[in-house]
């Protein structure tokens, strides 16, 4: 890597089957190895938890979790939480995200292969009760708002939530394509004040724009005549900084991304202009940092899955060597140095 991450790394492999199967011959097949590909990781307390999206048949739980107290070896077996038979609840998970209340959030797609709600972002202040969810649509360009108190959601739209189409030629794990998604990932600033601050960008673009947290739970915002003004568009990060996800550092007011389009974690700390200069590349690997698709920050520390999805979708991995790595760094270690300091 260009810049040491820390250790221990983590892969995960995905076994010794040389060819990949048949995979959608036999729709009843309960286990199909090669299917199994973890989108989304993260940490809470000695769980970290996987959700494996079913993007294809064959994957016994949607909703996984490895003990971090119990690891035997680098690629420890995947547990279905909460067991193998309360899992066939959940059809398809693509990420989840926990929050201070104790309590696991996600959104089930209920159907195979539908990537339009791809992530979720929990929104609470003081009552664990008055919780907001938010929840881009990458497919049709909108930001889901749901209310638990009311338990009610409402939908906003604004053209900021589209995909650049400057932005849509990739060259990821040794394929090159184009892809169209919109708005993909929330981050929050912190909950020091009633109106939070919701960064967010597309997965097709290489800019970054923010709304207030004040607008997203109102649901009558649109009616305002100037609703459309009050989106801010922040700056770009730079070339081939497209993005999945990313989180807020609390603390150090830094925003880390996982960077598709260059196979790198990054950094920006908020206070500074976004533009080029002021956005470092804290780990960088075209092979076990290809398609970085999930980010999360927990206490200090920050965890990244990455999983070559663009190889598994469009010609085949090479089961052989491992695919998929889980990987943790302390926050400040990273920025020490950089421009995100």
């Amino acid at each position: 890597m260009r810049n040491k991450w820390n250790t221990p790394v983590n892969p995960i492999s995905n076994g010794p089957v040389t060819t990949p199967p048949d995979t959608n011959a036999d729709a009843n097949k309960f286990f199909i190895q090669y299917n199994n590909v973890p989108m989304g990781a993260e940490k809470v307390g000695h769980r970290l938890f996987i959700a494996l999206p079913r993007r294809r048949y064959g994957i016994p739980a949607t909703l996984n979790y490895i003990d971090l107290n119990d690891q035997n070896g680098r690629s420890p077996a995947l547990k279905p939480y909460p067991n193998i038979y309360s899992g066939r609840s959940l059809i398809s998970v693509y990420r989840t995200r926990a929050e201070t209340c104790g309590r696991l959030w996600m959104v089930d797609t209920g159907l195979l292969e539908l990537p339009g709600l791809a992530s979720i972002t929990v929104d609470i202040t003081n009552n664990c009760a008055d919780a907001y969810a938010y929840v881009p649509d990458l497919t049709t360009n909108g930001i889901i708002v749901y209310s638990l108190r009311d338990n009610d959601s409402w939908r906003i739209t604004h053209n900021y939530f589209n995909f650049n189409p400057l932005s849509e030629n990739l060259r990821v794990s040794g394929e090159y394509f184009q892809w169209s998604d919109g708005i993909f990932s929330i981050a929050l600033s912190p909950a020091g004040s009633a109106c939070r601050t919701a960064y967010f960008h597309p997965l097709i673009s290489t800019q970054e724009f923010s709304i207030s947290t004040c607008l997203l739970q109102n649901k009558t915002a649109r009616s305002d005549r100037y609703f459309f003004d009050k989106l801010n568009y922040l700056g770009k990060r730079g070339p081939n900084s497209q993005s999945t996800m990313h989180d807020y550092h609390e603390p150090s007011r830094v925003l880390f991304f996982a960077d598709i389009g260059r196979d790198t974690v990054s950094c920006w700390n908020t206070q500074r202009k976004l533009e080029p200069q002021n956005v470092a590349i804290l780990a960088q690997d075209s092979e076990r940092l290809s398609y970085p698709s999930d980010l999360h920050i927990t206490d200090n520390e920050v965890w990244v899955i990455a999983n070559k999805l663009p190889r598994f979708g469009y010609t085949a991995l090479d089961t052989n060597e491992y695919n998929f790595y889980i990987y943790k760094a302390n926050v400040r270690d990273r920025l020490l140095g950089t421009v995100c300091e």
